[in-house]
């Protein structure tokens, strides 16, 4: 009987333990993980701006009480389905270093986001305020390049790690999401994918949450900006490079028809500072490229253009009348104006090696480094990227 109980006890701890992904048989990280963080850091990316305690331009409201609910309880005693945890998201700061979480000592719950379709968490720590963010994707390899190019732009983006769900911390991740969530929500719909992203928490609000004072605030009135005010155009600027590069039409409809994401731009509570997010490549070939690169040459056609004369280009408007339809908020003719010359300047100051296919091709020999393989990867073309970079270039030149 005892010899039975300690070879039971021993098969329990060897399970719990291989849900943790603390044993032998679990996979070691692929070396694309570590390779990818390591680009990311040597990039020395332009962190989000955060202080402790430190006065916010868009502070967080605190949510409105709810109201107690008779229970519908059969019975009176609370099971461990009626403990819910909700996501602080008016005291939450970014984790210290996202490189090294213990998930299964330290997470104290995880809260699914109303946003993004394919499963955005954000997860909570015991003692304290310390968050971060776990998104799966069917679209990871676009994704990863898409935010090391915003890294290598000098956009504020959140830092960011790639991990299998096989792996020793994928699954002491998962094995602790599902613990800390008996409905099994959270497993269901990351549980299944290949990788997922572990990103730092930013305070931040979309566009399409803020209003026309808001904006006011953080971009100014027409004709009357101080310097903070006109350095968020020129991020707005660079946002908008960025997705030119990697033809993302899904946030402001620069030269794409379409009606925008605005919830795919977002500006930091402390101070409006314009972040990259959600950012994709979507490579095209043959017909479809050559399209596009003719797209881009008479986007820049149009630009120079309208620099030159000082009026408003009809790309730039677009983008201006979004802000109108989003907010109720308009930066007038001189915002765009500012706009457009921020926009000319990036391609003009930066060098015509900028954007080196070594490096380029270093970043995707990173991505071709996992086990199981990186969704998406037949989206990430370098030659796509470099083909508009050098478009941009020589139209600007002309």
């Amino acid at each position: 009987r005892e010899a039975k109980k300690r070879i039971l006890q021993q098969a329990k701890e060897f399970l719990d333990n291989q849900e943790k992904g603390v044993v032998a048989d679990a996979v070691e990280e692929s070396g694309g993980s570590v390779a990818l963080w390591r680009d990311l850091v040597e990039m020395k990316p332009t962190s989000v701006s955060f202080e402790e305690g430190a006065h916010e331009l868009l502070p967080c409201k605190p949510p409105t009480p709810k109201k107690e609910e008779a229970s519908s309880r059969k019975y009176k005693w609370k099971t461990s389905l009626d403990e819910k945890f909700e996501f602080d998201f008016v005291r939450a700061t970014p984790y210290e270093t996202i490189d090294s979480i213990n998930w299964h000592r330290d997470a104290q719950g995880v809260q699914r986001s109303g946003a993004g379709s394919e499963g955005v968490y954000f997860v909570g720590f015991y003692g304290s305020t310390a968050s971060v963010v776990v998104k799966g994707s069917r679209n990871m390899a676009a994704e990863v390049f898409g935010n090391l190019l915003a890294a290598k732009l000098g956009l504020p983006l959140p830092l960011f790690r790639v991990i299998s769900t096989k792996a020793k911390e994928g699954r002491s991740m998962l094995a602790t999401f599902k613990d800390r969530d008996p409905h099994g929500l959270v497993t269901a719909s990351i549980g299944s994918q290949t990788h997922v992203m572990v990103k730092d928490f930013v305070r931040g609000v979309n566009l399409n949450l803020l209003n026309e004072t808001q904006l006011e605030a953080i971009m100014g009135k027409e004709g009357n900006l101080d310097e903070t005010q006109r350095l968020r155009f020129k991020e707005l600027s660079q946002l908008l490079l960025l997705d030119i590069l990697t033809n993302n039409g899904d946030r402001l409809p620069l030269i794409w028809d379409n009606r925008g994401n605005p919830g795919n731009t977002m500006f930091s509570r402390k101070d409006g500072q314009i972040m990259a997010i959600d950012n994709a490549i979507v490579s095209l070939t043959d017909d479809n490229k050559t399209k596009y690169l003719q797209k881009v040459r008479d986007f820049v056609h149009m630009l120079q253009r309208s620099d030159e004369e000082g009026s408003e280009s009809a790309h730039f408007h677009r983008v201006r009348d979004k802000f109108i339809e989003y907010c109720n908020y308009d930066y007038g003719t001189s915002g765009s104006l500012l706009l457009q010359k921020c926009l000319l300047e990036e391609i003009h100051t930066k060098d015509a090696s900028f954007l080196a296919r070594d490096e380029l091709g270093l970043w995707k020999e990173h991505m071709e480094d996992f086990t199981p393989p990186l969704v998406g990867l037949h989206n990430v073309d370098i030659e796509f990227v470099i083909s508009v970079w050098e478009t941009l270039r020589e139209q600007a030149e002309v």
